[in-house]
């Protein structure tokens, strides 16, 4: 069983640890942070009345000096928001497609409450963030989205849903269960993931009344009622243990949009961070609707994260933004030899010469293609002796 030390006020209990973790952590984060795309011309830190604990971290690892990561925490009761400007806001009439690295530290069981991913109309804009009763940016739980479940009195769900960021859709990544359910300590107790064991990813409508259930709490002097929210996880991703996303590594995201069935796929840990390979990952589904953003076919969308009484480095480095640049790539391999194109599954001869050729095109987007750089798979048994590019879309490379 897991002790648990309650500090502070209202929902934000967890257990102790130590800025000199935290520093650590943060540096081990940037020496190995994976290749992504530096921020400043992109996202903007969140507006919110308080203080947004969001701030930019650069790569030190020497293989991906000038990639940037969003940091949204690194110490005790932060929040921090982060969005994309408003010319990559995502655009739900046609697919869409993200991808970023995302760092939830090295604390396992003992991590902060983590991060979300966020679509939204919020009429507050880059202001939005989850408030308490009294209108103030709410920690913890609500991770900056969801709807934070401090009026105790009240038996109605729709409370805590008012008090979340508007007209939104999120995916959370959350790596502190909030189970302690505890009727004797219940104006700290935690609940959200009331029927969840370990650490998990899941997504929901933070603004509806259906994601939130309220139940009565009786006082452990058996005299009043009080209430405790569980909030409803859709399409959940669990781990096995606590160490399912804080363990040091680094978290390959991928979100695809698919406009003509109005579906979001999200697939998690689909690449290698040593390597950057593909690999198999775990993929979840979800209908949104433009009803459910404000009855906008457009939305603000960025990331937000929180922490209680426990710390954790949470940070974002964003390796493909929706709306920016829209290139793809293609590859052929010709014996030069035998004078004929390879096709998957063949077979060439011990010395023959072969051309590797790489096609990279730039499509569409907000943003001019600059400072390109290309992972180019040299396929196995193949020794390369030679290789130029051509300008001036630097759309070839010849081996």
């Amino acid at each position: 069983m897991v002790g648990v030390l309650f500090m502070g006020s209202g929902l934000t209990g967890h257990a102790a640890d130590t800025p000199d973790q935290d520093a650590t952590d943060l540096t081990a984060a940037q020496a190995s942070m994976p290749q992504g795309l530096p921020l400043s011309d992109y996202f903007t830190i969140g507006n919110f009345d308080g203080i947004n604990s969001a701030k930019v971290q650069d790569s030190t690892n020497p293989n991906t000096l000038g990639t940037q990561a969003v940091q949204l925490t690194n110490g005790k009761d932060q929040l921090g928001t982060i969005w994309a400007g408003s010319a990559l806001a995502f655009d739900l009439s046609r697919n869409e497609k993200a991808s970023m690295w995302m760092y939830f530290g090295n604390k396992k069981g003992q991590a902060g409450d983590g991060m979300a991913f966020v679509l939204q109309n919020d009429p507050r804009g880059t202001k939005a963030t989850a408030v308490k009763k009294d209108g103030t940016p709410a920690r913890g739980e609500s991770m900056g989205v969801w709807g934070y479940p401090d009026d105790l009195t009240s038996t109605n769900s729709g409370t805590v849903a008012s008090q979340a960021i508007q007209n939104s859709w999120a995916l959370e990544f959350d790596t502190f269960v909030n189970n302690q359910y505890i009727y004797d300590n219940y104006m700290n107790a935690t609940n959200f993931d009331n029927n969840l064991k370990q650490p998990h990813i899941a997504d929901g409508f933070p603004a509806k009344t259906g994601t939130y259930q309220r139940k009565a709490l009786l006082s452990s002097d058996g005299k009043n009622y009080n209430y405790a929210t569980i909030m409803t996880h859709q399409n959940s991703i669990s781990g096995t243990d606590s160490s399912f996303l804080s363990n040091g590594a680094w978290h390959h995201l991928t979100l695809d949009w698919t406009a003509s069935t109005n579906t979001m796929t999200y697939t998690i840990d689909d690449k290698d961070p040593a390597t950057g390979l593909a690999q198999a990952g775990q993929s979840r589904s979800e209908t949104i609707y433009s009803s459910d953003l404000g009855d906008k076919t457009t939305a603000l969308w960025g990331f937000t994260g929180s922490t209680g009484g426990n710390s954790e480095s949470n940070l974002v480095s964003f390796e493909q933004i929706p709306g920016l640049v829209d290139s793809s790539a293609t590859g052929t391999v010709t014996d030069l030899t035998q004078n004929k194109k390879i096709a998957d599954g063949d077979s060439v001869n011990t010395n023959d010469r072969l051309q590797l050729d790489y096609q990279l095109t730039y499509n569409s987007g907000s943003a001019p293609w600059t400072n390109v750089r290309a992972s180019l798979k040299i396929p196995t048994g193949i020794t390369p002796t030679k290789g130029d590019y051509y300008e001036p879309r630097w759309n070839h490379i010849k081996f």
